[in-house]
């Protein structure tokens, strides 16, 4: 937290992050993971209470790329293959797919 200078420690994360993202407000991060599986998970944690509240799916891996958007109420998740997604981060519901072809979406 760099306003009190606190340091903050996610639980154990299970794999190599590739790609962070802070919420705006400061209290939502988000993780994409390198993993050995296919399939790559986006975990969504708030940041107050050490928890992890939700996994997000369905990206192959690895996730290079986490935004959100200026009001925080949306998630852009892209990687691997050219491939991406917007979330709504409230809902975890999957808004939107785009592919920009073979090359990996860097950030």
């Amino acid at each position: 937290d760099v306003a009190t200078r606190k340091q903050t420690h996610l639980q154990k994360c299970p794999h190599w992050v590739s790609a962070l993202a802070i919420s705006p407000n400061g209290k939502l991060a988000v993780l994409g993971y390198i993993t050995t599986t296919p399939l790559a998970d986006i975990e969504m944690w708030d940041l107050e209470k050490d928890q992890r509240l939700k996994i997000l799916g369905g990206l192959r891996r690895p996730i290079y790329c986490l935004a959100f958007s200026a009001d925080g109420e949306r998630l852009l998740a892209a990687g691997h293959e050219g491939k991406g997604q917007m979330w709504n981060v409230k809902t975890a519901k999957k808004l939107y797919e785009f592919e920009q072809g073979n090359e990996a979406v860097h950030h």
